[in-house]
């Protein structure tokens, strides 16, 4: 008897000390040691044998869970499997001396232990001997662990058949966590409305926001946000999305999480083509946020929306107010936001030209105004705007913005192009003085000259059309001798600046220039050679008319190129 007293008296220690020292591993060993001494000294008849039992199965499956809990800080460390195997081994030892509710929560231990060692079917197996008790509030347990392995293995019709079970065991504590995998069984098996009901049902109650069985009336803060998170998912994926719910996920949220889940249901909405919706849940963000910045963000996302639905006057204000928001931030705070916000901001530009790329609005042109406030080193962006710019006959601007894309630019064969492109612009502006400050700028920049001749014979024909003779002769001589000048524009210059010159009435200066033609374009000696004599015959007859210069007629008259006369004339 003293024995039996002892025993039990060893018991109860032991018992006290593996529930206040469970986290000390020495404790721990020191105490299955000796409960283990004691265990194997009783005989299977002894009364306190069984609490033996129960007891070194409990310390075996604390024991394991913490060996197995230090593998994250500890490679080399135990992974506890042979002490949940030998706790299995004790519980089952246990079973056929205990009954009733003891006897279930025993199940529920070695049903748990089996899951933890990716034993499922011989968790299930546990579970459903408990179920198949039919009373004891162990039961719910056991169909909400049962129901948590089929969801695993995503069968949902069989895991949520049993959460609903247990919602409606009186017992059972963890009807929140039940709740949201039922709205998840929903959800994926495609019955999104129903998944949202759930979560909508779950979130209004504060008493089923925790994960664990403890009530309260407070929420869980980690639990509520991760459900909340899970309807703005849902609400997204529904196939009708109401400004009801767009506003509930701005309502069921935790205070820190609010505007960045309408935020992330905007930015999904959008992805998926709900364009309406999307606006709506950005326009609650930019009405609720007290972040300048992220109403910045807001603003810029409104804008594109409007632009995807062709309503640019109406992207305007809200991008206006964006760069605003943005030249008082003087930028953003976070530089990764700033650089996804420019961008955004390069997206919307570019995508709005593109879709007026015929017919550019003044609202794009002030958007360009806005948008160089914010970023001013894009050339592409300086070059189009230009265009707009032109487009609209804001011709200075078009002009200032060509100066900034061609100063930004490396590349010889884009300065070409866009020294170029601004003649064209100062051509399409009809102002001569535009036109000439545009053609020296050229001339006096490009390093490719690709077009120089064809603005110095510009420049030319406007002096030649305004009979201005003198320079145009000059400017048309200079085209004709100069090297790079391709040779069928040579011939043309040659011929007009000769032409300049006849009506000039200057005979002395054709000859002279006629032979230095003929000298430099080869394929038109002959005829420059044929001038040259005829202009020698004009000189010739002149002096003939005064008696006083025969002698001149005459010197004149032998520099006349015989072999150059037609033969016909």
């Amino acid at each position: 008897m003293i024995r039996q007293t002892q025993i039990l008296i060893l018991v109860l220690v032991i018992g006290f000390f593996s529930q206040t020292l469970k986290a000390n591993t020495a404790t721990q060993d020191l105490l299955i040691q000796k409960l283990t001494q004691v265990y194997l000294s009783l005989p299977d008849s002894n009364d306190t044998k069984i609490k033996m039992t129960l007891r070194l199965a409990d310390l075996h499956a604390e024991r394991g869970r913490l060996k197995a809990k230090s593998l994250e800080t500890c490679a080399t460390c135990d992974s506890g499997v042979s002490d949940r195997q030998k706790a299995i081994e004790y519980y089952r030892a246990a079973l056929p001396k205990i009954s009733g509710e003891q006897s279930q929560n025993v199940w529920i231990q070695i049903g748990h232990l089996h899951e933890v060692l990716a034993e499922n079917a011989k968790a299930s197996d546990a579970y459903k001997k408990v179920i198949a008790l039919d009373k004891g509030p162990a039961r719910a347990e056991a169909q909400f662990s049962l129901a948590e392995i089929h969801f695993k293995n995503r069968e949902f019709v069989a895991a949520q058949k049993l959460y609903q079970e247990t919602l409606s065991s009186s017992t059972f504590k963890r009807k929140g966590l039940a709740t949201y995998r039922v709205a998840w069984c929903f959800y994926n098996r495609g019955e999104i409305n129903q998944a949202i009901q759930q979560l909508d049902q779950l979130l209004a109650s504060p008493e089923l926001l925790s994960r664990g069985g403890e009530s309260s009336a407070s929420a869980d803060q980690g639990f509520q946000s991760e459900v909340a998170k899970d309807f703005t998912v849902f609400v997204a994926h529904s196939s009708a999305v109401s400004p009801q719910w767009i506003e509930k996920v701005y309502k069921y949220s935790p205070s820190p999480t609010r505007i960045e889940n309408v935020s992330f249901l905007a930015k999904e909405l959008e992805r998926l083509g709900r364009i309406e919706q999307a606006e709506k849940a950005w326009q609650l963000v930019v009405n609720e946020t007290s972040d300048p910045q992220i109403r910045m963000e807001g603003l810029v996302y409104l804008a594109g929306l409007q632009l995807k639905i062709n309503q640019a006057p109406k992207a305007l204000p809200h991008l206006k107010k964006a760069l605003s928001h943005w030249s008082t931030l003087s930028g953003c705070r976070d530089a990764r936001v700033c650089d996804e916000l420019k961008v955004r901001l390069r997206t919307l530009i570019f995508d709005w030209n593109r879709s007026e790329q015929k017919n550019p609005s003044p609202e794009l042109l002030e958007a360009y105004q806005g948008y160089f406030t914010v970023v001013s080193d894009q050339p592409q962006a300086y070059e189009l705007a230009s265009q707009v710019a032109s487009h609209n006959k804001e011709f200075s601007l078009a002009m200032e913005w060509n100066l900034k894309a061609y100063q930004l630019t490396t590349s010889k064969e884009d300065q070409e192009r866009l020294l170029l492109k601004r003649v064209e612009i100062a051509e399409v502006s009809k102002n001569p003085e535009l036109l000439e400050s545009a053609q020296d700028f050229y001339l006096s920049k490009s390093s490719l000259k690709k077009h120089a001749s064809d603005i110095r014979y510009q420049r030319a024909q406007k002096s030649y059309d305004a009979k201005d003779f003198q320079k145009a002769s000059t400017e048309f001589k200079d085209l004709a001798l100069h090297p790079a000048t391709p040779a069928t524009l040579k011939a043309q210059a040659a011929e007009l600046a000769l032409d300049s010159l006849v009506l000039l009435k200057n005979d002395n200066l054709i000859e002279i220039w006629a032979q230095e033609f003929a000298k430099a374009l080869p394929e038109k000696s002959q005829r420059m050679r044929q001038l040259a004599s005829q202009s020698v015959l004009s000189q010739t007859a002149q002096l003939s008319e005064k008696e006083s210069d025969l002698m001149t007629a005459w010197n004149t008259l032998n520099r006349f190129d015989v072999a150059s006369a037609d033969a016909e004339r």
